[in-house]
């Protein structure tokens, strides 16, 4: 944010003057009194050279002086600015649901020493067909990719969720919502805002979100746009979902 030129109002202009004379009188004292000592020790009038000399450093010092009154306040006021341009976004709440356990489920699993460390993943994704051209152009597997997306730690169950805008936005559903001066975030304009969506939750039982393991539960369902709340049960990975995982601790 570019901040405009400040223009001195004349009640400024009168504070800054009283504060330079002020200021002048507490400089100049050190040395007015450090010419009189000099004076009375060589009982003489002052050379030309140390009156000139004088001059110079009062000169100096009073332009100091001016400088540090004079550009502070226009700084600050410039910070201000800058301060009153950045448009803080409202934190807006997208998506609320409930996450329990299926039928028959064992929780926490008896083959686990604990679950102190264990945490919630939940992403969402647009609930759209997957593009098979672009999945052949870029590899995405057509699907788009996902626009929320959260981590909770040591959850307990059944577990209460919120997603929320942007704290819970991923890039790609962050993308194309902003308002045009680049500090603030246009929810209306999120590409996907209108479109229901696939919710997915998994248990992870060390917390790691780059490992899988048998104990691991899941879940998904589809969040209707409008919908009050999404509602998912989690389960185990079933027999082959556990024989794949259990080599990827």
């Amino acid at each position: 944010t570019t901040s405009a030129k400040m223009k001195p109002t004349p009640l400024y202009s009168c504070i800054v003057g009283v504060l330079l004379s002020i200021e002048a009188a507490k400089c100049l004292q050190p040395v007015t009194n450090w010419s009189h000592r000099a004076s009375s020790r060589l009982h003489a009038e002052p050379s030309n050279d140390s009156i000139v000399s004088r001059r110079t450093i009062n000169n100096s010092l009073v332009s100091m002086m001016a400088s540090s009154l004079i550009l502070s306040p226009q700084l600050s006021r410039a910070e201000e600015e800058t301060k009153q341009g950045e448009v803080s976004v409202e934190p807006i709440t997208v998506l609320q649901g409930t996450i329990s356990l299926a039928a028959g489920v064992e929780f926490p699993p008896a083959s686990l020493p604990s679950t102190s460390s264990s945490a919630i993943y939940l992403t969402c994704r647009p609930d759209k067909p997957d593009n098979v051209p672009a999945a052949i152009l870029n590899g995405s597997r057509g699907k788009p990719p996902p626009v929320l997306a959260a981590r909770i730690e040591n959850p307990t169950f059944p577990l209460d969720f919120s997603l929320v805008s942007p704290r819970d936005l991923t890039i790609e559903g962050a993308s194309s919502a902003s308002a045009g001066n680049g500090q603030s975030l246009d929810f209306d304009n999120l590409w996907w805002i209108k479109e229901d969506l696939i919710v997915s939750a998994r248990w992870d039982s060390d917390g790691v979100a780059a490992t899988r393991a048998p104990e691991d539960l899941v879940g998904r369902t589809v969040w209707k746009n409008g919908d009050a709340k999404a509602q998912l049960e989690l389960g185990g990975r079933g027999a082959f979902g556990k024989y794949v995982t259990g080599s990827k601790k």
